[in-house]
Formats: structure tokens, C-alpha cells, sequence
């Protein structure tokens, strides 16, 4: 609520600022006052205004001002270089290059929208799979009208050090707690000194596999899908997720490595191991994570986390939200954030002695 009437508050002081600058271009004789004459008379004044449109577009945090910031650029660019007959090639060839500027002014589309802008590029990326990331900032996965296709075929996991899941479609999985991992039969399988491997016998897209997976410490699982909904606990030496878009709404706890590769992923839920490594284009992060080493590279990234860590770095062209350290008062950490908008909440009650090291346009608050 606070938030949305901050943006109104913004959006319409920046409209007014906008109305009476194209006033100002627009007119030779309304205005007499020494500096707005020269601010109509001079291109280089207008251009540095343009400049600092820009700017204000890549580093707020509001869709709607960025668009008023990134249109009022490219107003005053073309009041510098109005469309003649007699422009030379050389004008026009500077005019393309200030709408270039412009145009990374609208790059700062994706610096803060939390991760609803950027589910937003996730969903056209996605729509052509079984499981589909909502333009939402839940950013929630859903089964997108592809056939589900269910188990019926159950295989023994003893002994199995390594299982491989590799398909087109989509997978809807569970982690259970006994030794077995349930399949469509539809799905091949391949067995080899402790490696288990399922796979598709004929690539198929519209379709969305059902799998109950049961997991234990010495097991290693790597996953390979269009789209993947995940429920359930499970417990693994390693865990890799490779996926277009990705919910984890459960609980995954490693001996090792968790690493999640994703162009949308939310995470409900806790996570634990020695290193956590996601790379995602649009990311929600809900729950708690406990790693020695983390390493976030988002896009967009949409964070309410509980976490406890030696080193926490985060990547993002646009973030929002808050960490809440569970270090205890004699555990050192090192957090580092670099983003290139929005806002962060780091809330340490503990008092522990992290360090908090920061690059780019983002607001640390901290509790």
C-alpha cells in the first residue's frame, strides 16, 4: 500500500515536470525568464536533461516512471534533431545514437519490478512449455493445458549412487522417503554401475510427467526439463535443477552442492548444503537457506529469506526485498549485493558480524 502510493505520489510529480518541459520547447514567446529561454534556445542544455532522464529511468524503481522518464528522454532528443528535408546524414546518424541511449534507458525496465517484471520476458520465453511462469510477482507455475501423464511403473533406487531425469516436457515430482522411484512407463530407463537414467523414448512437449522419487544422502540427482513442479522433502549428495522454469515448494537438503539453473524459479521452502548456485532470469525466493557459500545471479529477484552463511553473493539487475540473518553472534558472514535498482531489508537480530558490501543503485536498509 505504502509502495503504490509512493509510485502515485512520484509518477504524477513526474508528469507535471514533463508537461511544463515540453511546454518549455515548445514555445518562443510564453516564456521570457533568462533561463528558460536558454534551456529552449540551447540544444546542449536539452540534451543534458535528456541524459538525465536516462538516467532516472535506469534507477527507478517504478515501471510507470521509468516509461515518463524514458518518453520525456527521447522528447527533448528529438527537439535537438527535428525531422528536415535538409538533415544531413551526419545529424541523423547523432540523433540514432541518443535513441540508443534512450533504448538502455529502458533496459531499466527489468531494474526493479521485483520479479514481476521479469516473469513477464520469463512467460513469452516459456509459454511454448507444459509448465508456464505467471506474469505474477508469485511468479507461480502452473500445468499449462498439456496432458499429464501419470506413473504406473515403479524401479528399485538401492544401490543407485546417480539418477539422471532428462525429458522435453514437463515434470511434476515428489520426494518421498522410500527406495524406490515411480515413472510413467511411457519414460525409458537405463541401468549401469549404480547410474539410473530416464529419459524419453520419443521427445514430447505438450506433455507433463508425474514422478514420485525417493531420495537418500548418498544420492546424487540431476534434472533436465522444460518445466518442473517440485513438492516434498528430500535428502541428496548432490541435487542439479536445469530448467525453463522451475517451483520448488518443499524442502531440499544436500551433503553437498544444490545448483539451480532456471529462466524462472520461486522457491517455497528451505534449502541446505555447502554451496547453493542459482542462475535465473527471474527468481522468488521464500523461506530459509543454510550454506556455507551462496551465489544468486538473477535478473530480477524477489527475496524473503531466512539464511545463515559464511558468503552470500547477490547479482541482480533488479531487486526487492528482505534477508533476515540467522548467523549466530560469533559467526562471521560476508554479504555482498550488487545490483542496479531497488531495495533490500537486512535484518540481523542476532548481531552478528556480517559485512554488508554493496555496488550499483540499491538501498540497504538495515534492522
Amino acid at each position: 500500500m505504502r509502495n503504490n502510493l509512493i509510485e502515485a505520489i512520484v509518477f504524477l510529480l513526474s508528469i507535471i515536470v514533463i508537461l511544463v518541459g515540453f511546454a518549455v520547447v515548445i514555445s518562443k514567446k510564453t516564456f521570457n525568464m533568462q533561463l528558460l529561454k536558454r534551456f529552449n534556445e540551447s540544444r546542449m542544455v536539452r540534451l543534458i536533461f535528456s541524459l538525465v532522464c536516462i538516467f532516472l529511468a535506469w534507477i527507478m524503481p517504478w515501471f510507470s516512471v521509468k516509461m515518463l522518464m524514458a518518453i520525456g528522454a527521447f522528447g527533448l532528443l528529438i527537439s535537438i534533431f527535428p525531422i528536415k528535408r535538409s538533415s544531413s546524414l551526419i545529424s541523423i546518424g547523432i540523433a540514432v545514437i541518443l535513441f540508443g541511449l534512450v533504448a538502455l534507458g529502458l533496459v531499466g525496465l527489468y531494474s526493479y519490478q521485483g520479479v514481476g517484471s521479469v516473469s513477464n520476458s520469463v512467460l513469452r520465453i516459456t509459454n511454448s512449455f507444459p509448465i508456464d511462469v505467471k506474469s505474477t510477482v508469485d511468479n507461480s507455475l502452473r500445468i499449462d493445458g498439456s496432458e499429464r501423464i501419470m506413473p504406473d511403473k515403479k524401479i528399485s533406487l538401492k544401490d543407485v549412487k546417480n539418477v539422471n531425469l532428462s525429458v522435453k516436457g514437463g515434470i511434476e515430482i515428489k520426494f518421498t522417503n522410500d527406495d524406490t522411484i515411480y515413472i510413467p512407463s511411457e519414460l525409458n530407463v537405463e541401468s549401469d554401475n549404480g547410474n539410473l537414467t530416464v529419459f524419453e523414448k520419443t521427445p514430447k512437449q505438450n506433455v507433463t510427467y508425474v514422478i514420485e522419487l525417493g531420495t537418500n544422502p548418498n544420492e546424487a540427482v540431476d534434472i533436465r526439463s522444460a518445466g518442473i513442479e517440485i513438492t516434498g522433502s528430500g535428502n541428496f549428495n548432490n541435487f542439479s535443477l536445469n530448467s525453463a522454469g522451475s517451483s520448488i515448494n518443499g524442502n531440499i537438503s544436500s551433503n553437498n552442492d544444490v545448483y539451480l539453473s532456471c529462466a524462472g524459479l520461486k522457491v517455497t521452502g528451505n534449502l541446505k548444503g555447502k554451496v547453493l548456485n542459482i542462475n535465473s532470469s527471474g527468481t522468488t525466493l521464500n523461506g530459509e537457506l543454510d550454506f556455507n557459500k551462496i551465489i544468486v545471479n538473477s535478473t530480477g529477484l524477489a527475496i524473503n529469506e531466512m539464511s545463515r552463511f559464511s558468503e552470500l553473493n547477490i547479482n541482480a539487475t533488479g531487486l526487492y526485498g528482505r534477508i533476515a540473518i540467522l548467523n549466530s553472534s560469533n559467526e562471521r558472514g560476508n554479504l555482498t549485493v550488487n545490483s542496479t535498482g531497488g531495495t533490500l531489508t537486512v535484518i540481523n537480530k542476532n548481531k552478528a558480524p556480517v559485512d554488508i558490501n554493496t555496488s550499483g543503485f540499491i538501498k540497504i536498509t538495515k534492522e
